[in-house]
């Protein structure tokens, strides 16, 4: 390094010190330039006097001019010159802006991808999805329900088996027409497949409309009907063997699991609690504890015959009592920890995650990648 070089170099260091300075760095590049948006510009999106320098591969840099009025608290995200071009994580799904509360010093962010058109999936990697019945040819379907099975963007280029996870209220899984949104799944499966992870088959299950209440309620009242432990009999009993005979699976209680998140995530703790000799993996995301206050209990005598792995996930802003709930139900499955080697539980919050589908949609990647690539 010459010594001008090296004075450039320490004045610029002098200049971070004194003044804001974002460096960004993505793994995801392109042609397109990268623009700080954000409430110190009204959030537009092409905003040339917040355009970042490209200062290598990858790698973006901007310098507010140490005059710049800015906000006490500076709210911002990283587009690529529009909002159909906006960072998302690193499984597509959208991120919450930035924040930051100095108005000097160096701000460091990493963007491991970008929408583009408003898309953050290869299409050349969704899955395939098709009705596999509407209940009528399956034994001992109580009611008449569509059943769906979501299988990988490869399935009918190879002989591969697969694992197998059966989720609850299909009609939240991947309709973008539902009414309070979808989880999204064949998107993110997207994006896991481009990185060459969840090969597994989803058998998406609908919910039983009016009468899901009633259907995923596992509790034997006196003054209700209740038929949760029918329906994951259902499940165990007659839809798997189903599945397994029409689709190429991995048929043991290692590479098959259930899921679903309030009522659903409910049912399916209790499928994997009371039949674990079926399902060895279970997504269980913010469950209706209050419903089955005897949960905690029937955690702690939990004894699987062999491994089995719990993904556990609930959110602050979904009621008063969720996140102490939930962390009540991981400490009953911990209380024995030393008998029950085979119970694996992760757990997962969010304190500032709400009741919906939106949410949950993008907690089911990492509790994929947990229960099936790990």
């Amino acid at each position: 390094m010459t010594w001008k070089e090296e004075y450039d170099s320490l004045k610029f260091k002098e200049a971070d010190m004194n003044t804001l300075t974002f460096e960004l760095t993505t793994t995801q590049d392109d042609e397109r330039p990268v623009y700080l948006t954000g409430n110190f510009n009204d959030w537009k999106a092409e905003d040339e006097t917040y355009k970042m320098s490209k200062i290598g591969d990858g790698v973006y840099h901007f310098v507010f001019n140490k005059n710049a009025a800015l906000p006490k608290n500076i709210e911002y995200k990283y587009v690529k010159g529009s909002w159909k071009d906006v960072e998302v994580d690193e499984f597509g799904c959208d991120v919450h802006h930035h924040t930051v509360g100095e108005s000097k010093g160096v701000v460091k962010d990493q963007v491991p991808r970008w929408k583009k058109d408003s898309i953050a999936y290869n299409s050349a990697y969704l899955p395939h999805i098709e009705l596999a019945t509407e209940g009528e040819d399956i034994p001992q379907l109580r009611r008449k329900r569509k059943i769906w099975v979501v299988l990988p963007h490869n399935y009918h280029k190879t002989n591969q088996r697969y694992p197998v996870i059966y989720l609850q209220d299909a009609q939240n899984l991947f309709d973008d027409n539902a009414p309070y949104g979808n989880w999204a799944i064949d998107k993110t499966l997207a994006v896991l497949a481009e990185k060459g992870k969840g090969e597994v088959i989803i058998v998406a299950i609908d919910h039983a409309g009016n009468e899901r209440l009633i259907d995923f309620n596992p509790i034997i009242g006196e003054e209700k009907k209740q038929e949760g432990m029918k329906y994951i009999k259902f499940v165990a009993t007659y839809l798997k063997p189903y599945i397994d005979g029409r689709y190429r699976t991995l048929p043991s209680r290692e590479h098959t699991g259930i899921g679903g998140s309030s009522l659903g995530g409910l049912v399916s703790l209790y499928g994997v609690l009371n039949r674990p000799e079926v399902f060895g993996r279970a997504m269980v995301f913010s469950p209706s504890l209050w419903i089955a206050p005897a949960s905690y209990l029937d955690a702690t005598t939990f004894l699987p015959p062999a491994e089995t792995k719990i993904y556990l996930y609930g959110g602050g802003k979904e009621s008063d009592f969720m996140l102490t709930n939930i962390h009540r139900l991981k400490e009953s499955f911990d209380w024995q920890r030393e008998n029950i080697e085979n119970v694996q539980v992760l757990l997962s919050t969010d304190d500032e995650g709400h009741h919906n589908e939106e949410r949950w949609g993008k907690e089911f990647p990492r509790a994929m990648q947990w229960l099936f690539d790990s």
